[in-house]
């Protein structure tokens, strides 16, 4: 049988379980869409972007994407149209089998939220805030247009009975997403949240368990998730975006608005039709950050060169200077007029998966996988200008 390499899957909301709750600012989203098509690559990227809870170098985070593909892509067949685990999986050991399932759930979860329409996320850890008191605490936070804020929990289950496994999930819904609700989370109300169970026990068909936030009826409260101020969602989902691209100095420079150095070294290519940009392969000193513009030209251009490893995180350029532009520049360039964080065209989206020879994946925030042993471009240096919001 060959490896998942190619073919596109399918998994679908078998079950969906609201909870009330009524409580200031909270609000009812039950969920819209329950079937989700994807790709190889969305499932894998989506994998390795949600894994990391601290700041990575890409070139371990795009090894991580290479060693989740060779995780799974011996255990999902790649002719059926419904995804699936198969039983080889459970020759694992049980703490791999463990760490097999949770990848393929987290995944999953990220890829049913952003099918919802939610945009820009990161792990709950990083935005702060919840309950005081509780001190179990949801995998993630998502924000999108208008959507209000979503806490996220994801479960993973092989074994057991359904009913079981379903319990778990409810569980994870009541004690790690319903006690946060109705509270600050980077700086907004988190409004309405999921808990998002992925049951892999069947070799021909895995389901997703939804437990979700409902209100009672009437009164409903007062919906504000339509003016919410998700700045702060926005930036620390760019963050690791950039942590991703780039590395780490990047990422923890987006994180807390530190602006101490000037320029940060890009590739830019063309794919798609649109420019991205990505840190990937670049090597430069730490000095290099000191240096005045003219040096650096002199000093570190001729040390740029492309790593030989071909697949790697890049984000589309207006994104990537919209949020440099929003959340790297000094305090004087924080006003209002800059360019807003808006989700990637969907025609984007769609173009990639009419692409047959998997050329990589596109997710809304702008946050790519490419491959580039489907594909050939050219790259042409640039560099981030602090002072000046711009690539040179």
């Amino acid at each position: 049988m060959m490896n998942w390499t190619t073919k596109r899957k399918n998994i679908h909301t078998s079950s969906s379980v609201p909870h009330v709750k009524s409580a200031a600012g909270v609000v009812g989203r039950a969920p819209a869409n329950l079937a989700v098509n994807f790709s190889p690559h969305d499932l894998f990227a989506a994998a390795a972007r949600c894994s990391h809870l601290h700041l990575v170098n890409p070139s371990i985070s795009t090894p991580e994407f290479q060693m989740i593909a060779k995780l799974i892509e011996p255990h999902v067949d790649n002719s059926s149209s419904n995804f699936a685990v198969l039983a080889s999986v459970d020759s694992f050991k049980d703490f791999i089998k463990s760490y097999f399932v949770g990848t393929v759930a987290t995944g999953l979860a990220y890829l049913a939220m952003i099918n919802e329409g939610y945009v820009w996320s990161d792990h709950f850890e990083h935005l702060g805030g919840g309950n005081p008191s509780h001190t179990k605490k949801p995998d993630f936070v998502f924000a999108g247009v208008a959507t209000g804020v979503a806490l996220v929990e994801a479960k993973g289950g092989r074994s057991g009975s359904l009913n079981k496994f379903n319990t778990v999930v409810s569980d994870g819904y009541t004690d790690q997403v319903e006690a946060h609700l109705g509270h600050a989370v980077g700086g907004v109300t988190a409004s309405h949240g999921y808990c998002i169970g992925a049951w892999l026990q069947s070799a021909q068909k895995a389901d997703l368990l939804v437990h979700y936030t409902e209100v009672p009826a009437p009164p409903q409260p007062p919906r504000d998730d339509a003016t919410a101020d998700i700045s702060t969602i926005q930036q620390h989902n760019f963050a690791t975006a950039f942590a991703l691209t780039h590395g780490p100095r990047l990422g923890n420079a987006l994180r807390t608005g530190d602006s101490r150095y000037l320029f940060y070294p890009f590739w830019r290519f063309t794919w798609l039709g649109v420019n991205w940009v990505t840190g990937f392969g670049l090597n430069w000193s730490e000095a290099g950050f000191n240096k005045t513009w003219l040096l650096w030209d002199d000093l570190y251009l001729g040390a740029w060169e492309l790593s030989p490893n071909q697949r790697f995180f890049a984000i589309e350029e207006s994104r990537a200077k919209a949020a440099l532009s929003r959340f790297l520049g000094k305090g004087r360039f924080l006003h209002a007029d800059l360019p807003g964080m808006t989700p990637i065209d969907s025609s984007l989206q769609a173009l990639v998966r009419e692409q047959e020879d998997g050329q990589g994946t596109v997710f809304p925030d702008g946050l790519a996988y490419v491959d580039l042993s489907r594909i050939k471009v050219k790259f042409e240096p640039v560099v981030w200008n602090v002072d000046r919001l711009g690539f040179e």
